[in-house]
């Protein structure tokens, strides 16, 4: 397996306080604190996501272990038309793969990274950012405190309007 980097704790921290602070409970193991969004690598608000056709969004999500954590989740960001329709995804284990939810330590923060690239033919529309965690063996969403399979991360509009 391919080594990975060490950054040291400030980097972390200095990455962390960019972020838009969150509290999403997850099955009492996991807890989503918080996520930073990119457009074409320029940073932007939760509050508002001013899209385009083609655009790429990078979206950094911080985990934290809140227990050791018995099985295997696949962490999920989608961007969603207003109807519901599925305009572009990232799905993967955790940090592309090398740190599966069962390696992670009670107290660990972690900071997964997806990225999503807009069709270049979508008209516009509103849209809603989804993230969450499914099962990686049953595909069964896990869900939060809320009793949403979801967290609803930010809303903004295709095309910028």
């Amino acid at each position: 397996m391919a080594q990975l980097p060490h950054y040291p704790i400030t980097i972390l921290q200095a990455i962390s306080r960019a972020m838009t602070p969150l509290n999403e409970t997850l099955n009492e193991q996991t807890r989503l604190a918080g996520v930073r969004l990119l457009v074409n690598g320029a940073p932007v608000t939760a509050e508002w996501l001013p899209l385009h056709p083609g655009d790429e969004l990078i979206v950094t999500l911080q985990w934290e272990a809140l227990v050791g954590i018995p099985r295997d989740y696949t962490m999920f960001v989608h961007l969603l038309a207003g109807d519901g329709a599925l305009l572009a995804q990232h799905d993967s284990a955790p940090l592309w793969g090398t740190r599966p939810t069962t390696t992670w330590q009670p107290g660990e923060m972690l900071l997964d990274r997806h990225v999503l690239t807009l069709p270049t033919d979508a008209p516009p529309m509103a849209v809603r950012l989804l993230a969450g965690l499914y099962d990686s063996q049953t595909i069964e969403r896990q869900l939060f405190a809320n009793g949403q399979d979801a967290v609803l991360l930010a809303v903004g509009a295709l095309d910028g309007r």
